[in-house]
């Protein structure tokens, strides 16, 4: 099985969806997308982080989304807040990442709802 980020960057554009990627999926859908960013484990190579990295900023900035650089921030750091494989979240975690979320997006959807009453 490989693992979804060493997918990732072994096709030429690792974040285009079917049907013409991020901007064509989200005007079709009238959609704001938030992109929540993961890091990578150095031990996968200094190359292949920063072009992991790069490619998500880049993806953010060329399809005008809403992007947060870690969603694992405050997480990944803590062993009681992973599973055993030391990498994936607990149940215990999910409201960590709630809250990550929740900083990017409360901003965003407190807007659109007021647009949508006014």
């Amino acid at each position: 099985m490989v693992d979804d980020a060493l997918a990732a960057l072994q096709d030429e554009d690792p974040f285009m969806l079917e049907g013409g990627g991020l901007a064509t999926s989200k005007a079709r859908a009238g959609a704001q997308v938030a992109l929540l960013g993961m890091l990578m484990p150095p031990n996968l190579g200094t190359t292949y982080v920063r072009l992991f990295e790069q490619a998500m900023a880049d993806v953010a900035e060329n399809e005008s989304v809403l992007f947060q650089t870690f969603f694992l921030q405050g997480v990944a750091d803590q062993r009681d807040l992973l599973q055993v494989d030391g990498i994936h979240p607990t149940a215990a975690a999910q409201p960590h990442l709630l809250d990550n979320a929740w900083q990017l997006l409360e901003k965003t959807l407190i807007e659109i709802c007021q647009n949508k009453v006014g």
